[in-house]
């Protein structure tokens, strides 16, 4: 009998220890628990970005529960309205984010297929039906072709590859001219080859591997051709409309709103300098440096702003979930350290 109460009593104390490593504390009044031994700001909840450790802040989001400028997936999941709302992406995982949008809802570099669909750009006039009724694939101009297909010179366009291979894709016939004499086996040349030499029609960029492209498509940001030539080597004056010219060396062209958005979008991280706090972009803070952070990353125990500032004068309650707060000592004013680290 005494061994058994001895063994519940240290069954009783190795649960109260476990408790106490997974930190089950009780969180402040208008914070979030992320059961980890982790607290959030309650406006951190379901805001898209994860700032518990373990991510339960951004599941089991109700519709109400996702915050000003989220759209609510209604399978438990926030995302960015203005990012992945209606842009050809279904970001939600059940494609939520993607149906009943309107013709003005299609995101920058998206096609409204009227029927309550928008797809990306550059899948349009790409020899397949992203739409799903057809409507991306009628009516293409042959500079609309990408890049990769054939124009067939009646509103369609077929993959490069199915080009002289001995059936009629075009529907015209097109698509089976010209293709020099057939090799022993009686097949035609193979599509990429008979298309190797192409000439591009004025007013299109030729990408270097068969395919041409409209010159409006050239350094706006979509690689419309295959092998991205029409976004490589892009001067300042190449640039379209809505995009930012990434400048030094890296001759890139990138979207204007990606720039100061916390995130490195050139390769040189141009896009993230000289910024003002009014383009500090949503879920953003300013460094005061000409640079901008996630909001996520401030008082998170390392110097992302490169000045110190999003690390400077932290209280406990701005602490990341899993950083550890250090109280002021002498001198020294409170600081977030990652959990582990002394103070």
């Amino acid at each position: 009998m005494r061994t058994a109460a001895k063994l519940g009593v240290l069954v009783l104390l190795a649960a109260v220890q476990l408790s106490e490593q997974a930190g089950t504390r009780a969180c402040p009044a208008g914070t979030f628990d992320c059961g980890d031994g982790g607290c959030i700001p309650q406006e951190k909840r379901c805001d898209f970005w994860t700032d518990c450790k373990n991510k339960k802040d951004e599941t089991d989001c109700k519709p109400a529960d996702c915050k000003a400028g989220t759209f609510s997936c209604g399978n438990g999941k926030c995302v960015r309205k203005l990012i992945h709302r209606c842009e050809g992406v279904d970001d939600c995982g059940n494609g939520a984010d993607e149906k009943d949008c309107k013709p003005t809802e299609c995101g920058l570099g998206a096609f409204y297929c009227g029927n309550g669909k928008c797809v990306r750009k550059n899948r349009k006039c790409d020899g397949k039906d992203d739409c799903g009724n057809g409507n991306d694939e009628t009516q293409c101009k042959p500079e609309e072709c990408q890049s990769y297909t054939f124009p067939c010179g009646n509103g369609r366009c077929v993959k490069i590859e199915k080009k002289c291979d001995g059936t009629d894709h075009c529907g015209n016939g097109a698509d089976e001219k010209e293709c020099g004499a057939k090799p022993k086996g009686g097949k035609p040349a193979a599509g990429a080859a008979a298309a190797a030499a192409t000439t591009c029609a004025k007013g299109q960029f030729n990408c270097g591997d068969g395919g041409c492209v409209s010159m409006d498509k050239r350094c706006n940001h979509w690689k419309d051709c295959r092998n991205g030539a029409d976004e490589a080597n892009c001067a300042k004056s190449d640039c379209r409309d809505g995009t930012f010219h990434c400048g030094g060396n890296s001759m890139r062209c990138t979207w204007r709103q990606d720039r100061c958005d916390g995130n490195k979008n050139c390769d040189n991280n141009s896009d993230e300098e000289n910024c003002t706090p009014e383009d500090c972009k949503p879920l953003t803070r300013f460094c005061g440096n000409g640079r901008c952070v996630l909001a996520k990353r401030w008082c998170d125990g390392k110097d992302d702003c490169g000045n110190g500032y999003d690390e400077k004068d932290c209280s406990e309650e701005e602490c990341q979930p899993y950083t550890t707060y250090c109280k002021p000592q002498k001198g020294k004013k409170g600081r977030c350290v990652p959990n582990g680290t002394a103070c």
